[in-house]
C-alpha cells in the first residue's frame, strides 16, 4: 500500500541522516554512556564519570576477567548511566555485568571516535580514555580473556565455605561442592563430590569431607610457604596488585567525595549571600546541604582510613614487604567475601584424592606448576 510505501521512505531517510551523521563524528542520539552528558545534542564529559570509566579500564587489565571486575565494581556500588528521558522516566543505573562491563570496553567512543556499522569515523566530542589503554584492553579481550564464557566462581551464596568452586575430586574429575548437614541443633558443613552426590556415595572414594578441617589444611599450607621462595614472591606480587587495584579506586571514590563536598560549600557559601537567609526555603536549603556535608565528611574520613589500612598491609614508604607476617596481616583483615576473593585470585583449582587423603594446590600464573599439601586427611577428614 501507499501508507507502507511512505513509512519504508521515512525508515531509509531516518537511517541515512543518522549514517551521515555517524560518518561526520557527531552525536547521532540513543542512551547516554557512562563518562559523558548530552547537552545540546554534543557530548560532554561528565569528569566524575569520566574517572570512573577509566578506573574500569585499568581494573579490567589488573584483574584480567570481565567477572572479577564485575564483581569489584559490585562490591564499589557502581552503577551504569543514570539519565532520564524527554518523558521524565528514569534509565539506566543498572548493576554492571560481564556483559555491560565488556560493553563499556569496546566502545570507541570513549578515544574519541563515532561508529557506524562496520564503520569508525573521528568524532567531534573529546576522549576520555587514552587510546594506549584502550588497545592494550581490545588486545586483551581478543587474545580469550574477554569472552564471555565461564569464568572464574561468583562469591558462593553460603559465604562460610571459602574454597566454595576451587575444589576437584581427583578420583571421579568432577568439582567437590559446599553442602550443610544439621545434627543436634549442630550445623556442619562438607564439601561433597557432586558425581557422589548425583550417582551414590558407593561411586566414589571420596564422597565428602569436613568443610573447617579441609580449609584449615590449605590455609596451614599456605602458611608454609616461607619454605618455598618463588611461590611467596608470587603470592605477594598478586596480593600487592590486588591491594594496589583497591587502593586505586578508594582514592577515585576519595576525589569524588571532595569535589562533591566543594561543591556543596560552593552552595553553602553562595546562600549566605541571599538578600532573605530566614526564609523557609533558604533555611531548609541550608540544613539539607549540612546534612550532606556531614555524611560526606563522615564517607571521606572512612575512606581515608581504609586508604592507611590498606597501604600499611605491605608498608608502603619503605618498609620491607616480603616477609611471610604481611600474609597474615592481609588475612586478618579481609572479611570472609574478601578472603574468598582473594584464594580465587591465587589459587587455580585444588585437586583432593579420597583416596590417599593428599590435597594438591594448583597456583594461577606461577613458575611453581602446584604445591602438595604436606598434611594428609584421613578418611575422618581429619589432618594426619
Amino acid at each position: 500500500s501507499f501508507a507502507q510505501f511512505e513509512r519504508e521512505i521515512i525508515s531509509e531517510r531516518t537511517r541515512d541522516k543518522i549514517a551521515a551523521t555517524r560518518r561526520k563524528g557527531k552525536w547521532s542520539g540513543g542512551a547516554p554512556v557512562l563518562g559523558y552528558d548530552v547537552i545540546s545534542g554534543r557530548l560532554i564529559i561528565n569528569e566524575e564519570e569520566a574517572e570512573w570509566v577509566r578506573e574500569i579500564f585499568q581494573l579490567y587489565l589488573d584483574l584480567g576477567s570481565l567477572q572479577k571486575v564485575a564483581d569489584e565494581l559490585e562490591n564499589r556500588c557502581w552503577r551504569t548511566k543514570l539519565w532520564v528521558t524527554k518523558g521524565g522516566r528514569s534509565r539506566g543505573g543498572l548493576p554492571f555485568t560481564r556483559l555491560l562491563v565488556r560493553t563499556l570496553l569496546i566502545n570507541v567512543l570513549y578515544i574519541g571516535q563515532v561508529r557506524y556499522k562496520e564503520e569508525v569515523h573521528p568524532g567531534q566530542h573529546s576522549a576520555i580514555v587514552d587510546p594506549e589503554l584502550f588497545e592494550k584492553v581490545r588486545e586483551r579481550l581478543k587474545s580469550g580473556s574477554g569472552k564471555l564464557t565461564p569464568g572464574f566462581p561468583r562469591i558462593p551464596r553460603h559465604p562460610k565455605s571459602l574454597l566454595a568452586g576451587l575444589i576437584r575430586c581427583v578420583a571421579c574429575g568432577t568439582r567437590m561442592v559446599p553442602s550443610q548437614t544439621k545434627k543436634q541443633g549442630r550445623r556442619y558443613r562438607y564439601y561433597v563430590c557432586s558425581h557422589a552426590q548425583k550417582h551414590g556415595w558407593h561411586t566414589c572414594p571420596s564422597k565428602a569431607v569436613p568443610g573447617g578441617e579441609f580449609e584449615q589444611a590449605v590455609l596451614d599450607q599456605l602458611n608454609e610457604l616461607e619454605h618455598s621462595p618463588d611461590i611467596v614472591n608470587e603470592t605477594l606480587a598478586q596480593v600487592r596488585r590486588l591491594v594496589e587495584t583497591r587502593i586505586r579506586g578508594r582514592e577515585v571514590e576519595r576525589r569524588l567525595l571532595s569535589s562533591k563536598l566543594e561543591h556543596y560549600h560552593s552552595e553553602l557559601r553562595g546562600i549566605t549571600l541571599n538578600p532573605d537567609p530566614t526564609s523557609e526555603r533558604v533555611i531548609a536549603r541550608t540544613a539539607k546541604l549540612n546534612n550532606k556535608i556531614t555524611q560526606a565528611e563522615k564517607q571521606r574520613f572512612d575512606l581515608v582510613q581504609e586508604i592507611e589500612k590498606l597501604r600499611t598491609i605491605f608498608g608502603y614508604g619503605g618498609e620491607h614487604a616480603g616477609t611471610l607476617a604481611k600474609f597474615d596481616r592481609i588475612w586478618e583483615y579481609m572479611s570472609t567475601r574478601k578472603r574468598i576473593r582473594f584464594l580465587h585470585l591465587i589459587i587455580e583449582h585444588i585437586d583432593y584424592d579420597g583416596r590417599t587423603g593428599e590435597i594438591e594446590i594448583f597456583f594461577h600464573d606461577t613458575g611453581i606448576k602446584a604445591l602438595k599439601v604436606a598434611e594428609t586427611l584421613d578418611e575422618q577428614g581429619q589432618v594426619a
